[in-house]
């Protein structure tokens, strides 16, 4: 059996957090997604969960950020500076290694 479910609680979207020290700042739940991935075989279970929320003040709910990987693309990772080096480069341009996200939310 094999499970990737991911779900989005649009329920939660636009409502004001409750606990301290937010309640006071006014801010606003504007996503909030778990992605479950369950795994069960005859040597086992593999179970992993993430669960990610998204939280901005009223007074400035940025538009979200789109990025569409239509074409091969540089993933290109280094620490901030002039002196550093990359840590980690990659170009992509198989299809097969994407996993489609969010994919309707």
């Amino acid at each position: 059996m094999l499970y990737k479910l991911t779900h989005h609680f649009a329920e939660l979207e636009g409502k004001a957090i409750g606990n301290q020290p937010w309640l006071d700042q006014e801010y606003y739940i504007q996503k909030a997604i778990q992605m479950i991935d369950f795994s069960l075989s005859r040597t086992g279970v593999v179970l992993k969960s993430d669960a990610t929320i998204f939280i901005s003040p009223a007074a400035r709910i940025p538009e979200p950020r789109r990025f569409d990987f239509n074409r091969p693309f540089l993933i290109y990772i280094k620490k901030r500076g002039p002196d550093y080096s990359p840590f980690f480069v990659m170009w992509v341009d198989n299809t097969e290694l994407m996993k489609a996200f969010g994919v309707g939310n």
